[in-house]
């Protein structure tokens, strides 16, 4: 039979006996309200007041937990969190990096306008910079920026750029087992199981009640993060959660000892080939971008000197800026920003182009754009 609420009949005592047998084996509070047992007629009702009092006495929970203990210099956990703020008076959705050396719980944030691969090599660049030294293992998610295939017997195949930020080193990076650049081995969790990365899922929780709320108000991202940096220092001076005598800051200068060196930081950032159009513009993700002071957007573009109009250059974009290399030159670097549909332009690219085609100067768009009136003027040669 099934029981259903408002059946009734027979005696109101359910077969405790069986039923916590049943229960402690299968571990499944929701199905034991649909099970039935031969010769009980009673209602719905003590079955649930059972399962009850079953889950209060601890039976079946399931919910048990192994206290993991990390030495110094052991491992560093890395996770991203979504909040809210208001920069140049406007709110805006940023993504938060955020990182806690185990042992010593020594924490540090920095935020950013998203999750790209650029963003989490800059933010490992911070991170093991402001601990001044690198643990043996980082402790991540399966976020496509960093694994790229998590197969059914849970091995992971790492993104080769997470596991070779330097390109010179790229070649000689062992696959899916070091970051390459820094010697520290990624661990990545098993999928939904944030448990295993515990301190720093709280350590998300702490900040954002700590930090974020009420709503942080700054002119831009950059005295936002300078804000944060302070924060990460002053939390330092916390009593450390299992040492009660000794502060977070204590503890650290401990375990820094057993970090190992940092040596220099490696180039983090994203690259690919692109050809330069005839108007002087180069195209990355959809966007196309000027060689000189612009705006990266989803719909911006940059100008490159007109002399490569046609050639293939490398574009690097990294978390705050965009670099346009020819061969072994950089050509132009950029402030990245993150502005929709709009286009920045560098005037003084085209005066070698206006030597050849001086009429295009009045009608310009850029030119018009970007100079106050009465900046230029035509006038004979």
């Amino acid at each position: 039979m099934i029981w259903t609420k408002g059946a009734h009949g027979g005696s109101d005592e359910p077969p405790c006996s069986f039923m916590s047998g049943w229960f402690s084996l299968s571990g499944h509070c929701c199905a034991m309200p649909c099970r039935a047992v031969d010769g009980y007629t009673g209602s719905y009702s003590p079955v649930q007041h059972f399962i009850r009092d079953l889950k209060r006495a601890g039976l079946g929970s399931g919910d048990a937990f192994i206290p993991l203990q990390f030495q110094d210099g052991d491992a560093l956990q890395f996770d991203w969190s979504e909040e809210h703020v208001v920069l140049g008076g406007i709110v805006q959705k940023i993504k938060v990096a955020h990182f806690r050396l185990c042992h010593s719980r020594k924490p540090f944030v920095m935020a950013y306008p998203g999750e790209a691969q650029e963003m989490v090599l800059d933010a490992f660049v911070r991170a093991l910079t402001f601990y001044g030294g690198v643990p043996r293992r980082v402790i991540i998610d399966n976020p496509k920026t960093m694994v790229t295939y998590v197969s059914r017997s849970k091995d992971r195949v790492f993104h080769p750029r997470f596991l070779a930020p330097s390109r010179q080193h790229a070649a000689h990076a062992p696959a899916g087992q070091r970051m390459n650049h820094y010697v520290m081995e990624p661990v990545a969790c098993t999928p939904a199981s944030g448990w295993e990365k515990g301190q720093v899922e709280n350590q998300v929780q702490f900040l954002r009640r700590q930090l974020f709320a009420p709503k942080l108000a700054f002119d831009d991202l950059e005295s936002l993060n300078v804000w944060l940096n302070l924060q990460c220092d002053a939390l330092g001076s916390r009593r450390h959660p299992e040492r009660q005598d000794h502060t977070v800051d204590t503890i650290f200068s401990e375990e820094k000892a057993d970090l190992r060196p940092l040596g220099r930081a490696f180039d983090g950032y994203v690259e690919k080939t692109v050809r330069v159009r005839s108007t002087c513009l180069v195209q990355y993700d959809s966007n196309y971008y000027q060689t000189g002071d612009c705006l990266q957007s989803p719909r911006g573009r940059y100008r490159v000197p007109a002399r490569f109009a046609g050639q293939r250059v490398s574009l690097r974009t990294y978390a705050s800026r965009i670099v346009v290399v020819a061969g072994r030159d950089v050509i132009a670097e950029h402030i990245r920003r993150f502005t929709r549909n709009v286009s920045y332009f560098e005037p003084w690219h085209y005066v070698p182009l206006l030597e050849r085609k001086p009429g295009a100067l009045r009608p310009s768009r850029d030119i018009a754009a970007q100079c106050p009136a009465g900046q230029w003027t035509v006038r004979p040669l």
